[in-house]
């Protein structure tokens, strides 16, 4: 195999590893913006999924994408609504509790939720091993917020975590519907949209006219065209030379570098027990992971907290 050849097959993955670091980010980022001003969370979700929803919304004028109608508008609607419960409750969640515990559990739970909910509303058979990766995810977020010396780990912060999952799983189900019908960007842009606006009414005139420092103001673009638009498309695009389950594996990299980078910025630690829980909710993840291989790879992935 050339050089070239070596370089092709491994684009893919590079470009999913790109992605990862870059959701990586997103909790530090926030993190700052806390520290520079007084902002709340709906505001940060307003201006990330807003700035994204332009951005993205440009493309699809650009390249001529259909926007859904009729029925699918419903849809697209509902992913809206999940998004902004997402982003809402990431927000609070990292607020209350610190990058790590919020990453963790956020990624870690929100395939278990999809293969909750899937077993709910569509009678998927949830197998021994989905069962086994909810316990395991369980045992792993009680550890991670009860073991002694975690850093900011708090009951409330991975409550609000959960909520978070729960939104991306909503996000991720309603978005499987419309996968044969419609473009990715077609949904998602006007998706995006939906959810800035119903986060709007929650932040407030007081919370959208926060006063920033310039450096806020960059981290807010930031936080809407880098980890957000920008990595969303290199995601998709990846994802047509890369198999769902490498994909999957290679977006792990995201809490390995909320982790990293939480522990260089902030000095956020985790004691033995909270690795114990952070290797438990890693384990399930994977579990689900390699049960997602006998299924049709679904076109939002499932397997990163963006």
């Amino acid at each position: 195999m050339s050089i070239l050849q070596m370089f092709a097959a491994a684009r893919g993955p590079l470009v999913i590893a790109l992605c990862a670091v870059l959701w990586g980010t997103v909790g530090i980022a926030v993190l700052q913006l806390y520290q520079l001003g007084n902002i709340v969370p709906a505001a940060i979700g307003f201006y990330r999924l807003s700035l994204a929803a332009v951005l993205l919304g440009a493309l699809c004028c650009a390249f001529r994408k259909c926007l859904p109608s009729g029925r699918d508008l419903a849809v697209v609607a509902l992913m809206g609504a999940a998004q902004a419960a997402y982003q809402g409750c990431y927000f609070v969640a990292v607020r209350e509790s610190g990058v790590v515990v919020a990453a963790l559990v956020t990624l870690c739970m929100a395939p278990l939720w999809v293969a909750a909910l899937s077993a709910a509303l569509w009678r998927e058979r949830l197998g021994w091993r989905a069962r086994g990766a909810l316990l395991l995810a369980l045992a792993g977020t009680v550890l991670l917020i009860s073991a002694p010396g975690n850093t900011g780990a708090d009951i409330r912060g991975a409550l609000w975590a959960c909520g978070s999952a729960l939104g991306y799983a909503v996000f991720v189900l309603a978005g499987r519907t419309l996968a044969d019908r419609h473009d990715p960007l077609s949904v998602t842009a006007p998706a995006f949209g939906v959810g800035a606006l119903l986060l709007l009414p929650l932040a407030g005139p007081s919370g959208v006219a926060v006063v920033l420092p310039a450096e806020g103001w960059a981290i807010v673009l930031y936080l809407g065209a880098l980890p957000t638009a920008l990595a969303y498309l290199l995601f998709m695009d990846a994802l047509r030379v890369t198999s769902a389950t490498l994909a999957s594996t290679v977006t792990l990299l995201e809490p390995l570098v909320s982790t990293l980078l939480a522990a260089l910025v902030f000095g956020e630690r985790l004691g033995a027990g909270g690795w114990l829980g952070a290797a438990l909710l890693l384990a399930a993840l994977v579990a689900l992971t390699r049960l997602e291989q006998t299924r049709a790879a679904p076109t939002i992935p499932v397997t990163s907290t963006r």
